[in-house]
């Protein structure tokens, strides 16, 4: 069974290629550096060019001074120490971020639940934080990942940094939330089309969401991976599927 968007929706697609940012997925090399931009010396009252952060992340690297990570605690992650990878992920690229970096954690099952209402800094004691309530959380029923990300678009809209990103993790399609489980494929189709319009909407200024699939992906004839490679067109992100 095909995953097929809305008329509108496709046109959002399509038009949203125009939008991209230049925050781009590099192929990770697992060693830690700033991007070295081009920098006009001239004009003695010129400010500091803006660097963004890479950030390694499952294996690609993705720039972004300002990031927040939406974080799937879905009862499927526990299959294959899925849950288990993507919590030492997240821990591992926070750890390395520089004091500078400003970032966000949510993670969503039956509901939302971010680590701070708003951005923070990559101080060491925000960094401590950050990984003893990541460590806490637990999967649960629920796919709520329109709301995530949506409270993450949320959240970078209150910067003006020029380099900011979303990076999505999941291993499957969205439910609605409040919890309510869907019959079948079709049903399933429906609540993608609704959640692609949700994070459309919210998107107002075309922040990049790198989109990461875990797991199986040929469920539903490979609706998983059309929703997902769909989310990330939106806003010129990237898509990569990470076979577990």
């Amino acid at each position: 069974m095909k995953f097929v968007i809305s008329p509108l929706l496709a046109v959002l697609v399509l038009a949203s290629f125009a939008w991209s940012q230049s925050v781009t997925p590099k192929k990770g090399s697992g060693q830690k550096m700033n991007l070295d931009l081009p920098f006009d010396a001239e004009g003695a009252d010129s400010q500091e060019e803006e660097v963004p952060e890479l950030i390694v992340f499952y294996g690609e690297a993705y720039e972004a001074s300002n990031v927040v990570f939406c974080l799937d605690e879905s009862l499927t992650m526990n299959n294959s120490g899925r849950f288990d990878i993507e919590r030492r992920e997240v821990r591992r690229a926070i750890s390395e971020l520089n004091p500078d970096a400003e970032f966000g954690v949510l993670f969503y099952g039956g509901q939302v639940t971010s680590f701070r209402r708003q951005l923070i800094k990559a101080s060491p004691t925000n960094k401590r934080a950050a990984m003893a309530f990541i460590s806490s959380r637990t999967t649960n029923l629920g796919t709520c990942l329109g709301n995530s990300v949506e409270q993450a678009l949320q959240m970078l809209n209150r910067s003006d940094s020029r380099f900011q990103a979303v990076i999505l993790v999941s291993d499957g399609t969205p439910t609605r939330c409040p919890f309510a489980r869907l019959n079948g494929c079709q049903e399933k189709q429906v609540v993608c089309n609704e959640v692609l319009a949700q994070i459309s909407a919210a998107n107002v200024r075309r922040m990049p969401v790198h989109c990461i699939l875990v797991g199986n992906a040929d469920r539903c004839g490979g609706l998983p991976t059309q929703f997902m490679r769909a989310v990330s067109g939106l806003s010129g992100g990237s898509f990569r599927h990470v076979p577990q």
